[in-house]
């Protein structure tokens, strides 16, 4: 059954099913890290970012840079200036109206910005050392890493900077693929969940991610650990594909269009001030802050892909060279 529901989908979109639930499962992390702050943010901060760029680097086909620079503009900082322009007047018009600034000026839109410098920095790495690129990457995205634990370093600096950290999970993603790491791993499932497993729960009490500010307090452990925690939410996405295939049609389809849902989760974001109505309410009203705001995102990017040029946005027809 597993395999017909794998294949089947495959053919329709031409797509792995299994990687867009992986996304699809990751996009709703996402959305629990920025409601339960204190609660599970340290187990899903581990790895829900470093998720994203590992499949980006499972994906990655090296390609002149000229094409990857304009297919990558516009499909990423394309959304991404557009979320940019929306997310200003938002903060300036709560700026307005409450008198004050607001707590959280960060977007989620650094990713984007992020994924599409890790990607160029990457396909550079891949020309100057293509038999040691993965080693390559962890010693680049090691530096700020490092930097950071000695030097008092501008948070804006610090956010630019986070596209070297990203480096070393473009890299896994496509070590990964070009070894068939994959198949090699389903061979020792259970060992392989095991060790994942440890090295998950290893960061997520002792160790410290916060991938947009460069933070890794347990370095290559945490690196490990982001990796094992993708990992094991590919396991469960196997699961749910082979035994839920009502759910897994819905992660499916909340991973193909994951990019749009976190891209209008990016705006929500800043306006109105989930934070500040978090810290007003007891934690039992949290899951319902989730639910409204993963609703009002998905709403809105179904909404949004019924508008043409809306659409053009997120999904560019590419001209074939």
């Amino acid at each position: 059954m597993f395999f017909l529901f794998y294949n089947l989908l495959s053919v329709m979109a031409n797509r792995d099913p299994l990687f867009d639930i992986l996304k699809g499962i990751g996009i709703i992390l996402v959305f629990v890290a920025h409601t339960f702050v204190k609660d599970v943010s340290p187990f899903i901060m581990s790895f829900h970012m470093p998720l994203f760029f590992i499949v980006s680097g499972y994906f990655f086909k090296p390609r002149p840079l000229a094409v990857q620079l304009r297919s990558d503009f516009r499909r990423i900082m394309v959304p991404f200036l557009l979320i940019c322009v929306v997310t200003r007047l938002l903060i300036v018009l709560q700026q307005a109206h409450a008198g004050h600034t607001i707590a959280h000026p960060d977007s989620p839109a650094w990713f984007l910005l992020a994924l599409f410098n890790a990607k160029f920095i990457y396909a550079l790495i891949c020309r100057a050392f293509p038999r040691h690129r993965l080693l390559a990457s962890l010693t680049l995205s090691s530096i700020p890493c490092l930097v950071l634990l000695f030097a008092d370093i501008p948070r804006d600096i610090v956010v630019l900077s986070s596209c070297l950290c990203a480096v070393v999970f473009i890299a896994v993603g496509d070590c990964v693929r070009r070894h068939s790491l994959l198949a090699f791993l389903d061979g020792r499932a259970g060992v392989s969940a095991a060790v994942a497993l440890l090295l998950w729960l290893t960061t997520s009490i002792y160790g410290q991610v916060d991938l947009h500010l460069c933070l890794f307090k347990l370095w290559i452990i945490d690196f490990a650990g982001a990796c094992a925690g993708t990992y094991l939410c590919y396991v469960v996405s196997r699961h749910v594909a082979a035994r839920a295939m009502a759910a897994a049609a819905c992660l499916s389809r909340l991973g193909y269009y994951s990019l749009v849902v976190y891209s209008f989760h990016a705006i929500e974001y800043v306006f109105p001030s989930w934070f500040q109505i978090c810290s007003l309410l007891h934690c039992s009203a949290l899951p319902a802050i989730l639910a409204t705001r993963f609703a009002l995102c998905c709403g809105a990017a179904w909404a949004g892909m019924k508008i043409k040029p809306v659409r053009q946005i997120f999904f560019p027809v590419e001209k074939t060279l």
